[in-house]
């Protein structure tokens, strides 16, 4: 009489990230197809293997990370239900530096400072943190609307 095997699942979530050399797929576990995919550095893969396995951090590997590979990172851990609160909280170090920059900016228009610059600059930070999930889409049409944007 045969026994059946039983599958093995991850604690970690329904997903798993793979890297085939510098690529880094995030696989769903029950089809095995990839869900997204990027060219990462050696920072992200160290940095990655150091919070998935030691559960470690490291600050330095972190600076080394471009923008969209720190999104990216964001992105696994949160769908592979890994938490890094030293992670979180240099991710949200960044995103308070542009929190601080919109809101000057806000000020100098409300002071009466109709430089084009602002506006183009405001926008682009405003896009950026919206597409970062910063605020809900109410809050970023009624920001524009109110800064006439």
């Amino acid at each position: 009489m045969e026994q059946k095997q039983k599958r093995t699942y991850r604690k970690a979530g329904p997903f798993h990230v793979e890297f085939h050399g510098l690529q880094a797929c995030l696989r769903s576990d029950k089809s095995r197809v990839n869900i997204k995919t990027m060219l990462v550095s050696h920072a992200f893969v160290d940095l990655w293997w150091l919070i998935r396995e030691d559960r470690q951090y490291d600050k330095a590997l972190f600076d080394q990370l471009d923008e969209h590979e720190r999104d990216f990172m964001r992105y696994c851990l949160n769908k592979c239900k890994i938490t890094s609160r030293q992670f979180d909280s240099s991710y949200n170090q960044l995103l308070d530096g542009l929190v601080k920059r919109l809101k000057m900016l806000e000020g100098a228009k409300n002071i009466g400072d109709d430089s084009l610059l602002i506006k183009t600059e405001m926008k682009s930070i405003l896009d950026k943190l919206y597409k970062k999930n910063v605020f809900s889409a109410s809050y970023y049409s009624q920001f524009k609307r109110l800064m006439k944007l």
